[in-house]
């Protein structure tokens, strides 16, 4: 990778690279412009996360101390109003010690920057750390959790918060015993996928991020194989790119939930915070 000296590896770079990796090399390497829809229907799509990206930016004012009212004074979607609601009262009884919302680390892995941005990441009064994801999906199918389990993002969060001495008080890393990861659906109030970290899961995922960057690394421009599982290809805008077809996947009918995580947004890391490492 020479053209990339400073790139900073994510939860959805690395994510591209499993699914794909000539995506990964479209997207991050040439920097290539999408030239296809992201799904059909486009507009509903674009709607969709419109409203998803309304509910992260409500939550993270309520973490700034804006009064709820207010925010939802401002709502206009019913749909938002009641993912809205049902955030309230999933949150309404929990008692933290510090919450950060909208918050990014990295890390340092194989002379490279990883680099995570939590939705929220709160410190309970126990001195145990939790990062929850807000995911808003596509479709009307409960979320499965074998999917989120073998999501990177389930891999680098907790690993780069459990390389972090920057949260304690002694300025030591922290136990990834205490740190635990959770899902929560707004569609989906009842369900929470919660996971929790180790030692023994943190040294697993340092191998597979190791790996996994490394193996990026060595890669020439040129090689990065197209995946075999073409049906990925019906939700990927580079698929023109690769003759695979014009005409976008419906995203929110069929199989699309099998790969398919709307909250996968660029990261700003303008806002990134040092780790120590």
């Amino acid at each position: 990778m020479p053209t990339m000296p400073d790139f900073r590896f994510s939860a959805q770079s690395l994510q591209d690279y499993i699914d794909c990796p000539r995506r990964f090399e479209l997207r991050y390497i040439q920097k290539l412009d999408w030239p296809a829809e992201e799904s059909k229907p486009y507009l509903d799509f674009e709607l969709f996360r419109q409203i998803g990206n309304l509910f992260h930016t409500c939550v993270d004012r309520y973490f700034h101390h804006v009064d709820p009212r207010a925010i939802e004074s401002q709502l206009q979607d019913e749909e938002l109003r009641v993912w809205w609601q049902n955030f309230l009262d999933f949150i309404k009884d929990r008692q933290f010690k510090t919450a950060s919302s909208e918050i990014t680390y990295q890390t340092g892995l194989n002379e490279k920057s990883l680099i995570a941005k939590y939705d929220l990441l709160v410190q309970t009064k126990t001195g145990t750390f939790t990062i929850f994801d807000w995911k808003t999906k596509a479709g009307k199918k409960d979320p499965i959790r074998k999917f989120y389990a073998e999501r990177m993002q389930t891999h680098i969060y907790p690993y780069v918060l459990s390389r972090s001495a920057a949260l304690t008080a002694e300025k030591k890393a922290i136990d990834p015993a205490q740190v635990e990861l959770v899902y929560w659906f707004p569609q989906f109030p009842e369900q929470a996928f919660s996971f929790p970290y180790s030692s023994i899961i943190m040294l697993e995922d340092e191998k597979l991020l190791s790996d996994l960057i490394q193996g990026i690394i060595q890669k020439a421009v040129g090689t990065f194989e197209k995946t075999e599982e073409k049906k990925r290809c019906s939700f990927c805008v580079y698929r023109s790119y690769c003759e695979r077809g014009k005409q976008a996947g419906n995203l929110f009918e069929g199989e699309a939930e099998f790969n398919f995580d709307v909250d996968d947004l660029d990261l700003d890391i303008e806002k990134v915070e040092e780790i120590s490492y």
